[in-house]
């Protein structure tokens, strides 16, 4: 290899590196604009108001792009035409919003969003004292029938007061989790009992970013009087605002979601403005 061609390869090599050394530089300073101070004196205020912190409060700041979410339809159908087929059923007619059954099973799509399916006798073998388990089976099932769970992550993992295990997995859009794409399982140790999944199509906002209110923000505007309150947990994402009985497409802004110890729901607050939606 002569000098000129080894020279041009160790520029261009110095130069990727620069480029990725900047690239970490500015994610690093991204999520360093807030102080260790400033998140210890939100602490302690939260703290003085009798709210209890069981997590870090988030040091994400920055600009953040708007998603735009539609509720007609779930995009990719497969999942559903793989689930008809189970039911030896019409594809159309479940379409339509007609509840369908076959043994011990049921099956029902809103024609909109979401798919339900409950099954009172499962077949299946399942060790649900182990996490990872009762994941690597949920995931193999749903991709048996076509679904990609390449997207989804595990977000909660609860026992029932029937000793099921309930699993939700939340899809993740370039970064970022949508709350309200999610697929909620509920499994017993003979296999899936039901499932509720639901999907909003989503495309990114060109052009359209805003700053958004950092947690400790939030947290201090909104728990001014919730004693004895106890935060397990804060994340941002995206979460759809449709009503249950419209068809549109919404613009959304990230929100905060807050996670309180005793609430069965989490809390979610407009990440621009701070508001409790």
């Amino acid at each position: 290899m002569d000098w000129a061609r080894s020279k041009t390869i160790l520029i261009m090599t110095l130069v990727v590196f620069n480029i990725v050394l900047l690239v970490n530089i500015c994610l690093y300073r991204s999520e360093q604009n807030i102080s260790r101070e400033t998140i210890k004196n939100a602490e302690d205020i939260l703290n003085r108001r009798g709210v209890t912190l069981k997590c870090d409060i988030p040091l994400f700041d920055g600009k953040v792009p708007a998603l735009v979410l539609e509720s007609n339809g779930i995009g990719d159908l497969k999942l559903l035409d793989r689930l008809a087929l189970q039911f030896n059923a019409s594809k159309d007619k479940i379409k339509e919003g007609v509840k369908v059954q076959s043994g011990s099973k049921t099956l029902f799509y809103d024609g909109k969003n979401t798919i339900t399916y409950a099954d009172a006798s499962p077949s299946g073998d399942i060790d649900i004292y182990s996490k990872s388990e009762v994941e690597k089976y949920i995931r193999k099932y749903f991709s048996n029938l076509g679904f990609n769970m390449g997207s989804y992550i595990l977000d909660e993992f609860a026992v029932t007061e029937d000793n099921n295990i309930k699993v939700t997995f939340i899809e993740k859009y370039k970064g970022y989790p949508i709350f309200s794409n999610y697929l909620k399982v509920v499994v017993s140790a003979e296999g899936i009992r039901e499932f509720e999944y639901r999907h909003n199509k989503m495309k990114e906002q060109k052009g359209n970013s805003n700053n958004i209110m950092p947690a400790y923000q939030v947290l201090l505007k909104n728990f001014t009087n919730n004693k004895d309150a106890v935060i397990t947990g804060i994340d941002i994402g995206y979460k759809s605002s449709d009503s249950e009985n419209e068809m549109k497409e919404t613009t959304e802004w990230p929100k905060w979601r807050v996670r309180v110890e005793g609430q069965p729901e989490p809390l979610y607050f407009n990440a621009i403005d701070g508001k409790k939606e």
